[in-house]
């Protein structure tokens, strides 16, 4: 069925006619310059195409389009329609309610949740990577930040997306946080969280162990630099990238700054590493202890080594096994 004119579907029929267009091109004559002009032309289209997505999904959650089909709920629509997954219908839906126009009861159009955000999606200069770190960071506002920190946030975010990738924007997003809650919290929230301050170490038999913990602002702070500066991925080696999740590369960060701190012999005299005891034992010894044992349990259980030839037996059995182990303690 030909979709009706004027519909989405038919402005988007013509722009697939030009994207065939497009796709019949040779690019090979093009000079270095289109290409890369055309590459962001591209990207900037595909961020466009979000916002197109929000006001689409926003459409069919608001006539019930869903329920009306038989499906459980938007994200199931999305799924079977569109055939991705769980994970990305859900994160649609919940951008589409944050970044998607909205009606109020009595029908009036209101404007998104976070305009600013979805009007740097329409223009092509947010992607939705970005996006998605920047109203999530919005959402993690705690309650007594003010409105004109909140929105200096956003602002400076936003700037931001216009000019780095979404790591960059992450890594300020969290700086942000924390920079809020240290600058905004108010005094008794700051002796609270200075009572539930604390580091736990559970050791394992095998020495590793489980952190966990609350950390106050100034000790989340310092320790986000160190993960900004030992954290990165390493550059690829032979052709190998870092195949490290982050989470391993933390880890590995955390390692090399204690280890740069002990190489800097600025501990007291009492710290350092802890000192560890191996203990190494002979199997010749186990052994004949546990020949020993056994046979002391075979002739408890038959009743045998009776009378004074039974006691002159074990004795001389018991002395040959003393020998050897002193022979092993002399060896170690």
């Amino acid at each position: 069925m030909l979709p009706q004119a004027g519909s989405p579907a038919a402005s988007l029929a013509a722009m697939h006619a030009e994207l065939d267009t497009l796709l019949g091109a040779d690019l090979s004559v093009s000079s270095d310059a289109d290409i890369l002009d055309g590459l962001r032309e591209a990207e900037r289209l595909r961020r466009r195409l979000a916002a197109l997505d929000h006001r689409v999904v926003t459409q069919l959650e608001r006539r019930g389009v869903a329920q009306a089909k038989g499906y459980r709920d938007p994200q199931t629509l999305l799924v079977e329609t569109l055939r991705v997954s769980r994970r990305e219908a859900r994160a649609r839906v919940t951008a589409a309610r944050d970044l998607g126009p909205r009606v109020s009861l009595t029908g009036e159009v209101l404007p998104p949740v976070y305009p600013e955000v979805a009007a740097g999606q329409a223009a092509g200069t947010v992607s939705v990577e970005q996006s998605r770190i920047i109203v999530k960071t919005l959402n993690t506002l705690p309650g007594h930040v003010t409105v004109e920190a909140g929105d200096a946030i956003r602002d400076a975010l936003l700037t931001l997306a216009g000019v780095c990738g979404p790591e960059s924007v992450g890594t300020a997003a969290r700086h942000a946080l924390v920079t809020v809650e240290q600058d905004c919290a108010p005094p008794e929230a700051d002796e609270r969280r200075e009572a539930r301050r604390g580091v736990h170490v559970f050791e394992r038999p095998d020495g590793s162990s489980r952190l966990g913990g609350e950390l106050t602002c100034e000790l989340t702070e310092a320790l986000l630099t160190v993960f900004d500066s030992l954290a990165a991925p390493k550059p690829a080696s032979e052709g190998v990238k870092d195949l490290r999740s982050g989470g391993q590369r933390r880890h590995d960060a955390l390692l090399d700054a204690l280890k740069l701190l002990l190489r800097s012999e600025q501990l007291p005299d009492v710290g350092g590493v802890s000192t560890t005891v191996l203990i190494t034992h002979r199997p010749s010894g186990v052994a004949v202890r546990g020949r020993l044992r056994a046979g002391r349990a075979r002739r408890g259980a038959h009743g045998e080594g009776g009378g004074p030839a039974g006691r002159r037996r074990r004795r001389g059995r018991d002395r040959r096994a003393g020998r050897h182990a002193r022979r092993d303690r002399a060896v170690r």
